[in-house]
């Protein structure tokens, strides 16, 4: 049931012919049902702040791998005690983070983000995220029906990033001789 959820792409379940257990016998195209599952062990702990991330693989029908990257975030992302200022999880942070990420991996002004429909997300908060007009992933709110809470969800396909072509990516090395500050006091006679 679970590996049913979060299809964001046409890629159809592969049963395993002789898996090591019931639970086991179907392979993930989405890794967001894992996180979801971790939300809730969570959930049922009392932890209302929840960001969390897997890097892992996925497969199609014809056991293509596909490595990728998912996010769910819940709760209050910034905290600042002293300045009483929280900032909440939600789509803009979101995607934020995906831009972030794509920017730095020198991607920028290539990638754009497009409105989507899906079954488990809500209708007016989910996109799919394309670069160079490829659909790489998806990010969104995961709908009330589903799942009551506000959770916030992205998917991307590492895979794909790693096919495109990129600029090398300038730095400037870090100085042999780092900067030195030295606070100086000077007793000096009023004449």
């Amino acid at each position: 049931d679970m590996a049913s959820k979060f299809k964001y792409e046409n890629k159809e379940q592969v049963v395993l012919p002789n898996p090591m257990s019931l639970d086991k016998s179907v392979v993930r195209t989405s890794l967001l049902p894992s996180l979801i599952n971790v939300y809730e062990y969570n959930k049922a702990r009392n932890v209302k702040d929840v960001m969390l991330y897997e890097i892992a693989k996925t497969y199609d029908k014809e056991y293509n791998e596909d490595v990728k990257v998912s996010i769910l975030m819940k709760g209050n992302y910034i905290i600042n005690e002293c300045l009483h200022k929280i900032v909440k999880a939600d789509f803009y942070v979101l995607k934020g983070i995906i831009e972030n990420v794509l920017d730095y991996l020198g991607f920028k002004n290539r990638y754009t983000f497009v409105a989507e429909t899906l079954p488990e997300m809500h209708p007016g908060m989910t996109a799919k995220i394309l670069l160079d007009r490829e659909e790489i992933g998806m990010l969104g709110r995961v709908h009330p029906s589903y799942k009551k809470d506000e959770i916030y969800v992205a998917e991307l396909s590492m895979t794909k990033l790693y096919n495109k072509q990129v600029k090398p990516i300038k730095f400037k090395e870090a100085s042999k001789y780092p900067e030195i500050v030295k606070d100086l006091a000077f007793v000096i006679d009023n004449e």
